[in-house]
C-alpha cells in the first residue's frame, strides 16, 4: 500500500506544478515559515504519475525501480566477484527478499539508493580501467540526488571516502596496494568530485538544499520517531541485519579484502545501528565484501548440466513458500473473493516461472544465467508487469478502507460541509499529510524537520509543542483557545489529546472512523471554545 509520507510528497509536487517552487511553507496554518521542499522533483514525478494512473501507477513505479535496484546490485556484485554469476545471483536474490517488503515503498529512498549503487559500480569500473568517462556519474548523481532527495546529497561524497583512503594505502605502499583498483590516478577523481560539488548548486534552493541534512535533525524530536531509532533484533529486518553483520565480521577476520569494501561495510553498519531506516544502505552497500570474498567459489551442484537438477526450481519454490506463509499469517486474506483477474495473475506468474526454467534447462547450462531465450523472457516480464498492475489495483481497492493513512471518509465528511479554505484543522504528527493533500490547512504533519526552528526561521518550536501536548506537558484547552481551530482530528498516536478530548464537553465528537476490525482510526471533534 502507499506509504503515509506519499501524501505530502504528492502535495509538494502538485504545488510546484501549479504555483512554482515554494520558499514559504504553504500547507499548514503557520504563516511565514521558511521552507525548503527538499524532495521537490520526486514530488513532481510522483504527482504526474498519480494524476494519470493513480495510486497503482505509483506502486508500478516502485516495482520498476525495485527491479532496477536489485539488478544494479547484481551487476555490482558481478564486477566485484570477477564475473561469478552464482555468487552474484544468490546475493541479489537474498538481499532482494530481505529488503523489498520493508523498504520498497512510495518514497524517494529507492531512487536514491539506485543512484548510490550505480555510483559505486562506475567508480569500480574507473578503478579497473582508468577510463575517465566513468567518472561522469559523479556530477550526474549530484544533480539527481540534490533535487530528488536533498537530505542525502552529502552521501554522494561520503561514498568517495573509502576509495580515497584505499588510494592512500596504495600510494604509500601499505598492505592494501595489491588489491584490484588500489593503484589509480586520484587527479581525475578529484576533478570529478569538484564538478559534482558545483553541480549540486543546480537546484532551486542552492546551498540550502545541499546542506539540508545539517540543520534538519534534533535528537530530542527525531528520537521519538520509529524509523530514526536504533536497530533491534525484535523486528524481521533487525534479525537479517545482525545475522549479516556477524557473518561479515567473521569472514573479514579470516579473509583479506580491499580497504574500500571494508569501510563501506563498517560505515553502513554503524549507520544501520544508529537508525533503522539506514539498514537499507547496509543491505545494498555494506554486504559488498561478500562478493569479493566468495569470488573464487563455484558449486558443481549449482552448475550441473542436467535438466532434472532441483536447483532450477529453488528460487521459485522459496518465493512460493513465502507467498503461502504470508497468506496463512494474514487472516483478512482468507475471506476475500478473488475475481478472475487475480487468478489470472497467479496463472501468469506460474507460466513465467515455467518459461524461464525451460529456457534455462534448454541449453543445459544449469545455473548459468546467460540464457539465449530473450523473446521468451521479454514476454514473461511483460505478462508479469501487466498482471501485477491488475492485481495491485484490485488488492489496493480491497484494503483501502482498512489502511490507517488515508482517513478519506473522515475528510470527506468535513468537505461535505465546508470548502477546504474554510477549515482550520488540528492534526497530529501521523494524520496531517492526507488532509493537507485534500487542501485543508492543518496544524502538523509527519515532516519534523519542517517545524524545527533551525528551518523555520522563528524561535517557536512547533514540533516540540506537538509532543508536549501529546505528553500532557501543555494545557490543551489553553492551546486550543489561543489558536482558534475549528475542528480537531485525533488518532491513537496523539497521546493525551486522543485520550482527553472525548471526555471534554467543549469538544463535540462529530465523526468517528473505524477499520474493519472495529478499531478507531480517527475522531473528528468540533471545537467549541
Amino acid at each position: 500500500m502507499p506509504d503515509n509520507d506519499l501524501w505530502f510528497i504528492l502535495n509538494g509536487g502538485r504545488y510546484v506544478m501549479e504555483q512554482g517552487i515554494p520558499h514559504t511553507e504553504p500547507f499548514t496554518v503557520h504563516a511565514g515559515l521558511h521552507f525548503v521542499l527538499e524532495q521537490w522533483l520526486t514530488g513532481v514525478i510522483f504527482w504526474q504519475i498519480y494524476n494519470i494512473l493513480g495510486e497503482t501507477g505509483l506502486l508500478e513505479l516502485i516495482f520498476f525501480l525495485g527491479c532496477a535496484l536489485i539488478y544494479a546490485y547484481y551487476r555490482l556484485c558481478l564486477l566485484l566477484s570477477e564475473e561469478n554469476r552464482q555468487v552474484s545471483f544468490m546475493m541479489a536474490l537474498t538481499v532482494g527478499i530481505m529488503t523489498a517488503p520493508a523498504f520498497f515503498v512510495t518514497r524517494p529512498q529507492v531512487i536514491s539508493l539506485l543512484i548510490f549503487v550505480t555510483e559505486i559500480f562506475f567508480l569500480e569500473k574507473y578503478l579497473r580501467t582508468s577510463k575517465k568517462s566513468y567518472l561522469l556519474v559523479l556530477p550526474l548523481a549530484s544533480v539527481l540526488v540534490v533535487n530528488l532527495h536533498a537530505a542525502l546529497w552529502p552521501f554522494v561524497f561520503v561514498l568517495l571516502a573509502p576509495f580515497v583512503l584505499d588510494w592512500l594505502m596504495g600510494k604509500f605502499g601499505l598492505p592494501s596496494f595489491h588489491f584490484p583498483g588500489s593503484k589509480f590516478s586520484v587527479r581525475p577523481l578529484a576533478v570529478a568530485a569538484l564538478a559534482a560539488f558545483l553541480a549540486g548548486f543546480i537546484n532551486p534552493y542552492g546551498w540550502e538544499a545541499m546542506t539540508f541534512v545539517l540543520y534538519s535533525y534534533d535528537p530530542v524530536i527525531h528520537g521519538r520517531i520509529a524509523e530514526i531509532q536504533a536497530v533491534n533484533a525484535g523486528i524481521r529486518e533487525g534479525k537479517y541485519f545482525f545475522a549479516l553483520t556477524a557473518l561479515l565480521i567473521a569472514l573479514q577476520a579470516r579473509n583479506s579484502v580491499p580497504l574500500r569494501y571494508f569501510l563501506l561495510f563498517l560505515g553502513t553498519m554503524l549507520m544501520g545501528l544508529f537508525f533503522l531506516r539506514n539498514m537499507f544502505l547496509f543491505f545494498f552497500l555494506g554486504t559488498l565484501p561478500l562478493a569479493y570474498i566468495f569470488r573464487g567459489w563455484h558449486s558443481k551442484f549449482l552448475a550441473r548440466n542436467t535438466r532434472t537438477s532441483p536447483v532450477f526450481v529453488v528460487p521459485f519454490l522459496a518465493l512460493a513458500l513465502m507467498a503461502v506463509l504470508l497468506f496463512l499469517s494474514r487472516p483478512e486474506l482468507h475471506n476475500l473473493t478473488y475475481p478472475w483477474i487475480v487468478k489470472l495473475f497467479f496463472l501468469f506468474a506460474f507460466l513465467c516461472g515455467t518459461i524461464n526454467l525451460w529456457s534455462c534447462s534448454k541449453e543445459g547450462k544449469g545455473f548459468d544465467l546467460h540464457w539465449p531465450s530473450t523473446q521468451l523472457k521479454v514476454m514473461s516480464v511483460s505478462l508479469v508487469v501487466l498482471s501485477f498492475y491488475c492485481f495491485s489495483n484490485w488488492y489496493g481497492a480491497c484494503r483501502r478502507d482498512e489502511t490507517n493513512h488515508t482517513f478519506a471518509p473522515a475528510i470527506d465528511y468535513l468537505l461535505a460541509m465546508h470548502r477546504p479554505e474554510e477549515i482550520t484543522l488540528w492534526t497530529g504528527f501521523n494524520s496531517g499529510a492526507y488532509p493537507e493533500f485534500r487542501r485543508i490547512k492543518c496544524y502538523m504533519d509527519a515532516r519534523p524537520e519542517v517545524f524545527l526552528p533551525s528551518n523555520t526561521g522563528i524561535e517557536h518550536n512547533i514540533i516540540k509543542e506537538y509532543f508536549d501536548l501529546a505528553d500532557e506537558k501543555l494545557d490543551y484547552k489553553e492551546f486550543f483557545r489561543e489558536n482558534h481551530f475549528d475542528y480537531a482530528m485525533t488518532v491513537p498516536g496523539d497521546g493525551a489529546i486522543y485520550t482527553l478530548l472525548p471526555h471534554d464537553e467543549d469538544f463535540l465528537l462529530v465523526y468517528e472512523q473505524k477499520n474493519a476490525e472495529g478499531e478507531v482510526m480517527c475522531r473528528i471533534f468540533k471545537v467549541n471554545l
